[in-house]
């Protein structure tokens, strides 16, 4: 399991992580795209995940050169937002002095995570994770690589790390030490088609992880040893976002091993940028800008529905959650702005697994 938004893991302590994957714009094809440290997601974007059904099993395709790649074909499940925030505005924060960044995996039901990570130079790193539900906080030394710069067709990297913690389940609490062993190839790029569209100059990287997990609950030990085989679609046009990914897992305790299939594909809405669309809705806006009394999101709807509005900060802290039943034809949704601070907040706009975001400038 790779606590990375590039990847989601599993364990019987702690459910799936997210970090950073999401969809992007067609941009020209059969170059070959190379990844540079521009590429990491800066504080305010957003992704929204989408998990692809897996139970049927998830081909990954060819490697190779002009590669055609479609994962469109596939049923999807549920959803989840992550978004990046400064290390410091984390429950645990304190906990990771060296993390320059922050994945916030946002739960409908509490279970939070947390992913923190670094720039060292030319690699990017992952330093820990936590989930304050559970009192899991996990530190890497020496911390994982994640991406290692420049990253284009054929580049490859082994990344070896080892992780410690202490995490709370239900009334039993633990301890536990992992060890990861990684290959990362970048084993094919050409144009990749998802539900979210079809996408030109992507590039793949191909991850072989071995991952040992020794957790000790009550004086008893348990050792589950995960092998994935994971591959994921990214383009150097967006940076901090992903397209796709596909995982192939062997999980092995109590002598018994299981193996199971997960993806998923994404959406980015960057700060400041209206890039995701609602369906049916057309003409969004939000005015004054600044405001400093109230806002009004102004946009036409084809059928009447409802859609939910978040007003997140630049740390990713939600401050302000309504919902709105829309109307056919014009709508208005006001927006109280009176008691926020002046600064800059992320306004998301959702129905279902459509979205939009706009900025929202505000000023007293």
């Amino acid at each position: 399991m790779r606590d990375f938004c590039l990847f989601a893991g599993k364990s019987i302590y702690y459910e799936k992580l997210f970090t950073l994957f999401a969809a992007c714009a067609a941009i020209s094809s059969f170059a070959q795209p190379t990844l540079t440290s521009s590429y990491i997601p800066a504080v305010g974007t957003q992704v929204h995940l989408t998990a692809l059904d897996g139970s049927g099993g998830l081909s990954e395709g060819a490697a190779g050169a002009n590669v055609t790649w479609d994962l469109s074909g596939y049923d999807t499940l549920g959803s989840q937002d992550v978004q990046y925030i400064t290390p410091s505005s984390a429950p645990t924060g304190s906990s990771f002095s060296t993390a320059t960044d922050c994945a916030h995996g946002l739960s409908t039901n509490g279970h939070d995570s947390y992913n923190f990570s670094r720039l060292n130079g030319n690699v990017y790193q992952l330093v820990g994770v936590s989930q304050p539900f559970a009192s899991y906080v996990l530190n890497y030394s020496p911390v994982q690589d994640i991406l290692h710069f420049p990253t284009t067709y054929n580049s490859s990297f082994v990344s070896t790390a080892t992780a410690t913690g202490s995490f709370v389940s239900g009334s039993y609490s633990g301890t536990i030490v992992r060890h990861v062993v990684d290959s990362t190839i970048a084993d094919g790029y050409g144009t990749l088609t998802t539900k979210a569209g079809t996408f030109s100059n992507v590039l793949r990287l191909y991850v072989s992880q071995h991952i040992v997990d020794t957790e000790v609950v009550s004086g008893q030990t348990l050792v589950i040893t995960y092998y994935y085989k994971t591959y994921n679609w990214m383009s150097p046009a967006y940076p901090g976002t992903g397209l796709a990914s596909v995982s192939h897992l062997e999980q092995t305790q109590y002598g018994i091993t299981q193996t199971s299939d997960a993806g998923n594909y994404s959406k980015v809405s960057p700060a400041g940028i209206d890039d995701l669309s609602l369906a049916g809705i057309a003409g969004l806006a939000i005015q004054p800008q600044p405001a400093s009394d109230h806002a009004t999101i102004s946009l036409q709807n084809e059928s009447a529905s409802e859609v939910s509005v978040s007003v997140s900060d630049l740390s990713g802290r939600e401050v302000q959650h309504l919902t709105q039943t829309l109307v056919r034809g014009e709508n208005h949704i006001p927006v109280p702005v009176a008691g926020m601070s002046t600064g800059i907040y992320i306004v998301t706009l959702r129905s279902g697994e459509h979205a939009s975001t706009l900025k929202m400038v505000v000023a007293h």
